[in-house]
């Protein structure tokens, strides 16, 4: 394995274990630890840029580039989520995370992937807990405003730890570029 492979290998490592941590967390205290998604993006940085160090500093200002642009495709689609009113904060940190650490590209499958299991989860929650119609109603047509104070004291149990479906929306486009062009794909 050379070294390019190890650094990709690392980067899925860092990824998987984030993700998977940060769904374990969420569903256990409902918080995605800000020192976890810190780690990721600090792991992100450095190790996109290390992959750049054997090619020349304009490598390594690409790699910075590509990390930088995977953080905020990832964090910007899901802040702006955030300030609809419809995620937590640490979501929209680990995802900008998880762009740190891939790229701009696979945050935008890890994104549709994600959606996929996050609608397949809420759907779940709600029809075990009943309801679903009141719910989709009181969605559609409340404010921003209200919507973060439904979820702020809404019952746990009656929510949905979307970290789950972050680390599964990740695992799910990680498999399929993999298979699809038999390469990490980052």
């Amino acid at each position: 394995m050379d070294l390019q492979q190890a650094l990709c290998t690392a980067q899925g490592a860092c990824l998987f274990t984030l993700v998977v941590y940060a769904a374990i967390r969420d569903v256990k205290v409902r918080r995605i630890p800000t020192r976890a998604v810190l780690a990721g993006l600090l792991a992100g940085v450095v190790l996109q840029a290390v992959r750049g160090v054997p090619f020349g500093p304009d490598a390594v200002v690409g790699g910075l580039a590509q990390s930088a642009a995977g953080a905020v495709a990832g964090g910007g689609i899901f802040f702006a989520l955030y300030w609809l009113g419809g995620f937590g904060a640490g979501d929209a940190k680990l995802m900008a995370a998880v762009g740190a650490l891939t790229s701009w590209r696979f945050v935008l499958w890890a994104v549709v992937y994600t959606a996929v299991a996050g609608a397949v989860l809420a759907l779940a929650v709600l029809i075990k807990h009943g309801g679903w119609r009141g719910a989709l109603r009181r969605a559609a047509k409340s404010t921003r405003s209200e919507r973060r104070a439904a979820v702020s004291r809404a019952d746990p149990a009656t929510t949905v730890p979307y970290a789950v479906a972050i680390c599964v929306g990740c695992v799910w486009a990680a498999g399929y570029l993999i298979v699809r062009d038999g390469v990490w794909p980052w």
